[in-house]
């Protein structure tokens, strides 16, 4: 990693330009095989390593249901394709068809939109194979489906949690990009790029007593802000790109900042959004869900 951070922000790199993977991986491979027995109900578990590329996830012929997302237990909710970011997971109950005869292709498919150049040696794409019988052969993958995934804003939490009050405070954002005195490119939360403190945050917050509360002593480069016990917290953002910085962004620069935003507002590329809160390969596992057969 310290590898990549030292290319991506650097003077040979002006636009940002994530960089691109070599290729995809299931389980740290390709080509995995996976027995499974006919009409019993597994349950996988989907986790995106990737630094910076999404994947498009589906297996052939089947449906599944999606019963977690992040560490939230949701409404089982079927679909046969989900849009998987970097760093985010899911759990999926899959239940398998009665039959013996045909094995099935796992697919993940990277997001190339993201990407701003796209190789023409990447193959962005990774096969596993769901087998029913391993003495049958293996089906020739198909990558040139739709790609339309279950849109995850339909997905509802078992919890059944409210709405959160008003807000006890207020956390204005202002995410902008700037090229600065190295040549390099970097993000701004309110004109602030984060510089790492010499002592770690949690050691601050743990010596400091009284000043614990008061942002400054966690320093001026790392944005800190201090949030009360029990508090309700209004996140607000918003994003501008200055002139002179997005005449060299291309359109794929904005996609992920569109994406991680709730309520979305766009006016002449200027986004905000407001969020309540309170105080590379695809990682893929399955076991039997013993209560589901």
């Amino acid at each position: 990693m310290p590898g990549l951070i030292k290319k991506f922000i650097s003077v040979t790199n002006p636009t940002g330009a994530e960089p691109i993977p070599n290729s995809a991986l299931m389980n740290e491979t390709q080509n995995l095989h996976i027995n499974i027995q006919p009409n019993k109900t597994y349950f996988i578990r989907l986790i995106n390593m990737a630094a910076f590329a999404a994947q498009y996830f589906w297996i052939e012929d089947h449906s599944f249901r999606i019963i977690e997302v992040d560490g939230v237990w949701t409404e089982p909710a079927e679909t046969n394709m989900i849009y998987i970011t970097a760093a985010q997971r899911y759990g999926l109950l899959l239940t398998t068809i009665n039959q013996t005869e045909i094995n099935y292709a796992i697919h993940g498919a990277m997001d190339t939109e993201l990407f701003d150049k796209v190789p023409k040696t990447l193959n962005p794409n990774v096969t596993s194979y769901l087998i029913y019988n391993p003495d049958e052969p293996l089906p020739i993958p198909k990558y040139d489906e739709p790609l339309d995934p279950f849109d995850d804003f339909g997905l509802v939490p078992v919890d059944g949690q409210k709405l959160f009050n008003d807000p006890d405070q207020t956390i204005l954002l202002n995410m902008n990009m700037g090229i600065l005195g190295d040549g390099a490119n970097y993000a701004f939360f309110n004109n602030i790029t984060y510089v790492r403190p010499k002592v770690p945050s949690l050691y601050t917050a743990l010596t400091t007593e009284e000043f614990a509360s008061n942002s400054i002593v966690y320093g001026l480069h790392t944005n800190s802000f201090v949030l009360g016990p029990n508090e309700v917290t209004e996140i607000s953002s918003t994003t501008t790109i200055p002139a002179d910085i997005l005449s060299i962004y291309t359109d794929t620069i904005f996609k992920p900042l569109y994406e991680v935003m709730l309520k979305a507002e766009t006016t002449n590329l200027k986004t905000s959004s407001k969020v309540l809160m309170t105080t590379e390969p695809i990682s893929l596992s399955t076991r039997k869900c013993q209560q589901c057969q």
